[in-house]
Parts: structure tokens; C-alpha cells; sequence
């Protein structure tokens, strides 16, 4: 389930300046370092690429998912 998920995502860590929710765990990620998930589109009418999804991970699970193989 967290494989379809979280692939074909663009991963960069970032610090989380609103008050953001961890994907996994559910935990507050405000003002704290987090690994931020997009995933690119592109909107037929326009052609162009539109950002459509969004999903913020903590630090640690993002180094279990890593450990797992599921990123």
C-alpha cells in the first residue's frame, strides 16, 4: 500500500514552516526537519506541469521506508 503511495515522487528535505502532519505516524511536523514528497502532473488544457499532491514524512520513517525498500 505505502509502495504505490509514495513512488514516482520527487523527495526533498525541508524544514516545515506550517503546521504539517507526518504521512505515517501522524505526528506534528512544525518547525522541525521533515522529508517532503510532490508529485508532478500535467494539466491537459494548460500543458503545463501542476503540482497536485503533496505528502510531508519525519526524518526516521523516512529512513525505515529506505531501509525497506519501499522508496
Amino acid at each position: 500500500m505505502f509502495r504505490k503511495i509514495l513512488s514516482n515522487r520527487q523527495w526533498s528535505f525541508r524544514l516545515s514552516l506550517k503546521n504539517r502532519i507526518c504521512y505515517i505516524t501522524g505526528k506534528n511536523l512544525w518547525f522541525k526537519y521533515a522529508y517532503r514528497g510532490q508529485k508532478n502532473t500535467y494539466d491537459i488544457s494548460n500543458h503545463r506541469k501542476v503540482i497536485i499532491d503533496e505528502i510531508w514524512i519525519d526524518s526516521e520513517e523516512y529512513y525505515k521506508l529506505l531501509l525497506n525498500g519501499i522508496l
